[in-house]
């Protein structure tokens, strides 16, 4: 079965924290959650974000929907739930991610 999913495009998220001059631990305490749970968003180990955690990365870093997450129409299913990396469509995989520059007046 596969299913839609919404990816966050880490490369953007760590622009973001570059720019502003902030951690992951200070990402995550603005976001209300661990430290471990902002690492699995940078390392896809769970690939769809809750729906509150996405809300809360859109209030923080107050970037657009489309310049924060990418959404992956058909994204094969595991049996634990998960995607395998290796069944992603190319583009989505992360091994060189592409560098979107972050621009000044996106950033608040």
């Amino acid at each position: 079965m596969k299913v839609p999913t919404v990816l966050v495009k880490t490369d953007m998220l760590s622009s973001w924290l570059q720019v502003k001059g902030a951690t992951k631990s200070q990402l995550a305490v603005a976001l209300g959650v661990s430290k471990g749970r902002v690492s699995q968003l940078f390392h896809a180990s769970e690939i769809e974000p809750s729906a509150h955690l996405i809300a809360k990365l859109l209030e923080v870093t107050g970037l657009p929907f489309e310049r924060l997450f990418l959404i992956a129409q058909q994204v094969p299913e595991r049996p634990n739930g998960g995607a395998a990396r290796s069944e992603w469509p190319a583009a989505l995989r992360r091994r060189k991610p592409a560098r979107e520059p972050v621009s000044p007046e996106v950033v608040p």
